[in-house]
C-alpha cells in the first residue's frame, strides 16, 4: 500500500503541469481507505499544496501517521 502514496507522490512532484491530474483527491481516496501516511512523505511531497494537505491531514488523523516508508 505504500507503494499507492509513493506514486501519488511522485507524480505531484513530478508532473506538476498536467492539468487534468488531482493528486489531493488521489491521496483522499487512497488515505481513506487506510494507507498509511508515513511522516517521511509530508517532507518528500513536491508541491506545496501536497505538502500541506498531508501535513494537516496528519494533525487530524495522528493515528494513520506511521515512521519510516515512502522511498
Amino acid at each position: 500500500m505504500a507503494a499507492l502514496l509513493s506514486t501519488i507522490l511522485h507524480g505531484s512532484g513530478n508532473y506538476p503541469q498536467r492539468k487534468e491530474q488531482d493528486d489531493i483527491s488521489c491521496l483522499c481516496l487512497a488515505l481513506k481507505e487506510g494507507v498509511p501516511l508515513s511522516r517521511r512523505a509530508i517532507d518528500l511531497a513536491g508541491a506545496d499544496d501536497i505538502t500541506e494537505f498531508l501535513a494537516d491531514l496528519a494533525e487530524q488523523y495522528p493515528g494513520q501517521v506511521v515512521e519510516g516508508g515512502v522511498g
